[in-house]
């Protein structure tokens, strides 16, 4: 699977863009540039089906986020159980705190003994 931080999916632009169209759903990219790298993710966004997927995503991302608006076009496409909002913004004190709440959850990682830790070295 994925386990995906806040991810950067593109510019205040791209954004508009989508809203101005009536939001994700109604959204009809243009892909005639193949170099146009935010139009790819968005028109990939806006058919993904985490049911049809062989890879499991989780996403994490502060409710006040920069990004949350565009973050949550992502969320609404994923089971509930596979998205983590906290309190906080688009920055290292809310990542930390969701990265812990990642590692806590041992259901995000391949075994079904893992024990999360970290290790240096």
């Amino acid at each position: 699977g994925m386990l995906l931080l806040a991810p950067y999916l593109g510019e205040k632009k791209m954004f508009d863009e989508v809203i101005a169209a009536g939001g994700l759903d109604a959204w009809r990219p243009n892909l005639t540039d193949p170099l146009d790298d935010q139009r790819l993710v968005f028109a990939w966004l806006r058919e993904f089906k985490q049911s049809e997927s062989p890879l499991k995503f989780h996403l994490s991302y502060g409710a006040s986020d920069r990004f949350a608006k565009p973050l949550g076009w992502y969320a609404a496409r994923l089971p509930a159980t596979q998205v983590d909002v906290i309190p906080g913004g688009h920055n290292w004190r809310t990542w930390r705190r969701l990265w812990q709440r990642m590692l806590d959850r041992c259901e995000l990682f391949a075994s079904a003994n893992c024990v999360p830790k970290l290790s240096v070295g």
